[in-house]
């Protein structure tokens, strides 16, 4: 079955969208404000072969783009905690590539890359950026054997400077 999307944008934020982003053919976009379950990520990427999810951060400036590159998972949570439903992905997917890299499929430069974590995680001396949502969709990704790529953005234009980015990467 070939995909009907190439791509699904998964934007996470409190604020919500001011203003439509205008997208290339084959690309859904979803603004939502925490991660989502099995069944809501199954719902919204079925018929997609990328997840492309952004995570908007008070600590980046404006013009930044981090590429996530890795997790730590220090939350005490995992979405695949529960029943299995076979129908959602494999029980104990590989996690040893969860985050596509840059430019292997998806050519957007970033301005560094990045290590996450899901909870509290000091990582050779520094505490790394606490970003449950990315790790989480990350983990399900996985679980559905969708590509995945996670970006940390700004709460100011980030959205905007993103999907300029997407716009010529796809050109």
């Amino acid at each position: 079955m070939e995909a009907e999307n190439k791509y699904c944008w998964i934007n996470i934020s409190k604020n919500k969208l001011q203003e439509k982003i205008e997208l290339p053919s084959g690309w859904k976009f979803y603004q939502i404000d925490k991660y989502l379950n099995q069944k809501e990520y199954f719902d919204k990427t079925n018929g997609c072969e990328i997840v492309v999810v952004t995570e908007e951060n008070e600590n980046v400036n404006e013009k930044e783009l981090f590429s996530v590159i890795n997790h730590i998972n220090n939350s005490g949570y995992n979405p695949l905690i529960g029943k299995n439903e076979e129908k959602y992905g494999s029980r104990f997917p590989d996690m040893s590539k969860p985050y596509l890299l840059d430019n292997e499929i998806l050519n957007i430069p970033s301005k560094g890359k990045i290590i996450v974590a899901g909870g509290n995680v000091v990582f050779k001396g520094k505490q790394l950026l606490d970003t449950k949502n990315i790790v989480y969709q990350s983990i399900i990704a996985s679980h559905q054997l969708k590509g995945f790529y996670g970006f940390i953005i700004s709460t100011d234009n980030g959205l905007k400077n993103f999907s300029k980015l997407i716009q010529k990467s796809t050109n």
